[in-house]
């Protein structure tokens, strides 16, 4: 007998070792939306079990019931290359900020200690990016030109 191919439903009866959630037998779609191409386009369907599955062309991706797949629905009507702070979970710009303790002497030799991050404008805090996932951003992609 052959082996069945992927598909979502198969996907959905599998449940992860020591996930906090049921995953029914039978999932029904509640909701579908439709994202608009200026927010990168692409379906964001969310199931009744609490899984929301993202569907655009470049890719497909199925999220389990829990922290990630709320985060996807509540995040449907944003752009897909937005930022997010990781502590008041709202969409924010990165800019970049010196943690150093700055100016320093240690046995007669001086120096400056900088410590630049990029983190999110509103708490200081790191990023993530639409899907949830912790963003690391480089101080040499932003655009620090002066307008």
């Amino acid at each position: 007998m052959s082996e069945h191919p992927f598909n979502l439903h198969n996907h959905l009866m599998k449940k992860s070792v020591g996930s906090p959630h049921e995953v029914e037998p039978n999932p029904t779609v509640v909701e579908v939306f439709q994202r608009p191409v200026f927010l990168g386009g692409g379906v964001i369907t969310r199931f009744s079990d609490g899984g929301v599955e993202f569907k655009s062309q470049k890719f497909s991706e199925y999220f389990e019931p829990g922290t990630q797949a709320d985060k996807v629905w509540q995040r449907r009507h944003s752009d897909i290359d937005s930022y997010y702070c990781q502590d008041c979970q709202q969409e924010c710009s990165a800019e970049p900020h010196d943690f150093g303790i700055g100016p320093y002497e240690y046995w007669g030799a001086r120096g400056t200690d900088r410590n630049v991050q990029v983190v999110s404008n509103c708490c200081e805090a790191g990023l993530e990016d639409f899907f949830g996932n912790s963003k690391e951003v480089d101080v040499r992609d932003l655009d620090t030109r002066d307008e």
